[in-house]
């Protein structure tokens, strides 16, 4: 590695004079370059990973974590023609340096690609329920995948970040940053799913309190290990439901019967309290798994569920992509092998970023609706933000102040197709018959 420690004139005369090779440039094949012992204050250290020759950039500039925000809003303040900087260079903390993942090509998620795919279906399903009140398979395109928490939590493990909450939180703030925040979904209900996710892929670093989550992640091991739900370990999470536990062993015969267990089941369990426990809820999510196992057909029955279970086909997609049989690659035909390939792309600090801006230099130039109109897109439309190194994630730009008949288009394509608004106008005129024959019916 190669790397010089500026001032900010110094970086500044850096980039006037062309970046000549800096004469004070450090060769170091140890740890020396992400030290932050020999940083001071207000520096920045320029990082390549070979030699530079003239005019080149450093693909990664470490700061001091206090000094973050007060360089981004030097950059847009003096380098008016280097903004967002974190477009070109990945501006990075020295801590976030020290993660050896980060300088490997190399992503996998050993064996959870399936889970982490059910999680981004069951996620994109409820966000279109909840902001349409059906679910519309149309709808589930590989923007609106690649924009779910689900997709950046399962991109963030394949690099090596296991963090649930960190990415939960960046990813939440980049959607409130452009003026499209869910509402009706909290942080705390996706922290859950995908803090089991990341217990499976290794240990997480979350500070989840909610007790269920170790038992939650014992039953999904057993299912991703040995093909089986261990009904020992199941019978811990529906302790004191005993309609739950007993479906479990009604899940035979015909199509019909277990869409009508699943059914009863939901209906008897959701009637039961106003809060139903994360333990509880998972089970449920399981149970509906069983219908079809491994198949994602089933989204239309627990869409009435979702007001007292809103993580309910969260959990359904999860089992669903745990299941040993399960069809999660061959969803939507080539959009799941998409969504896997953009998750695992090889990628490094030093490679160059594949986002428009860094949600610190977002962050900084939020308070500025000049400097974010100045924004320049990859993709028209849509803003790519990188949250944690190496992970994006998407939003729709220009942001538009948010009202209520706009939370419906967070996740879908701007333009709707002709089928689905002959059939919304279809329900809206059997609507309209059905009220008008129960005025003209006379009373008995």
């Amino acid at each position: 590695m190669w790397f010089v420690d500026q001032s900010k004139q110094m970086f500044l005369d850096f980039i006037a004079e062309g970046m000549q090779q800096p004469s004070t440039l450090t060769l170091t094949d140890g740890e020396q370059w992400r030290s932050e012992a020999g940083a001071e204050a207000g520096v920045v250290r320029l990082v390549w990973n070979a030699e530079p020759s003239s005019g080149e950039f450093a693909p990664v500039v470490l700061v001091r974590k206090g000094d973050c925000q007060e360089f981004f809003g030097w950059v847009n303040t003096y380098l008016g023609n280097w903004r967002p900087l974190s477009g070109l260079s990945r501006v990075l903390l020295f801590e976030e340096a020290h993660s050896g993942p980060l300088l490997s090509e190399k992503r996998s998620l050993r064996g959870l690609e399936g889970a982490a795919l059910g999680l981004v279906y069951g996620e994109l399903a409820t966000h279109l329920v909840k902001a349409r009140t059906r679910y519309e398979k149309s709808k589930v395109t590989l923007g609106a995948c690649n924009a779910t928490c689900s997709f950046a939590m399962g991109r963030a493990l394949a690099v090596g970040i296991p963090s649930t909450e960190e990415i939960v939180q960046k990813w939440s703030k980049v959607r409130r940053i452009a003026d499209q925040p869910l509402e009706s979904w909290s942080q705390k209900d996706l922290l859950g799913p995908l803090s089991v996710l990341a217990n499976l892929k290794g240990p997480c670093r979350t500070h989840s309190k909610t007790s269920g989550i170790s038992k939650v992640v014992g039953v999904c091991r057993g299912l991703l290990d040995d093909g089986i739900i261990h009904f020992d370990a199941l019978a811990g999470l529906v302790k004191g439901w005993p309609d739950l536990r007993s479906a479990f062993s009604r899940m035979d015969g015909p199509l019909e019967n277990r869409v009508r267990v699943l059914s009863d089941t939901l209906t008897s369990v959701s009637g039961k309290r106003k809060h139903i426990p994360i333990e509880v809820e998972f089970a449920c999510g399981l149970l509906a798994s069983q219908v079809l196992p491994g198949r994602f057909d089933h989204v239309g029955v627990l869409v009435r569920y979702l007001p007292s279970m809103s993580n309910l086909v969260l959990w359904y997609g999860l089992c669903v992509g745990l299941t040993p049989a399960s069809t999660a690659r061959d969803f939507g035909s080539i959009l799941a092998r998409r969504i896997l390939r953009d998750m695992l792309v090889e990628d490094t600090i030093f490679s160059t970023p594949r986002c428009d801006i860094s949600i610190g230099e977002l962050d900084v130039i939020s308070a500025s609706a000049y400097s974010l109109h100045e924004l320049h897109l990859g993709t028209p439309g849509y803003l790519v933000v990188e949250i944690s190194p190496c992970v994006n994630t998407q939003v729709k730009w220009p942001r538009r102040r948010h009202r209520q008949h706009e939370q419906q288009r967070l996740f879908e394509d701007d333009i709707r197709t002709v089928d689905t608004l002959v059939h919304d106008l279809d329900n809206a005129l059997h609507k309209a018959r059905t009220g008008l024959n129960a005025l003209r019916r006379p009373e008995a």
